[in-house]
């Protein structure tokens, strides 16, 4: 993974994430990304720039990497439950706790 984060950020940045506390986590999630099929460089050019500021660099931008792949993953995961005919109705919790269909 430290060769896609290269590819894509400055030297001085891969060198302050990678050396963070967190870089091992980061790197794990990055592989677990690109096995699912993401653009990992992608995700990495996501994350914004003062990244370098950030008490643990890694884990900023695991959290950054993470949302931004929960976020490509939404859409699709819609489209395969509209697509499907006869399926239960979803179930969703709200933010109170009740349950309530999401159709």
């Amino acid at each position: 993974m430290a060769v896609h984060v290269r590819g894509v950020w400055t030297a001085d940045r891969t060198a302050r994430v990678i050396a963070s506390a967190a870089w091992p986590a980061l790197a794990y999630k990055l592989d677990q990304l690109e096995r699912a099929g993401h653009d990992v460089r992608d995700l990495l050019r996501q994350v914004p720039g003062f990244v370098d500021w950030a008490h643990t660099p890694a884990a900023y931008a695991f959290r950054v990497v993470d949302e931004y792949a929960a976020d490509a993953d939404q859409p699709a995961a819609r489209d395969r439950a509209a697509d499907t005919e006869g399926a239960e109705e979803l179930i969703s919790v709200t933010l109170e706790g009740e349950w309530r269909g999401s159709r």
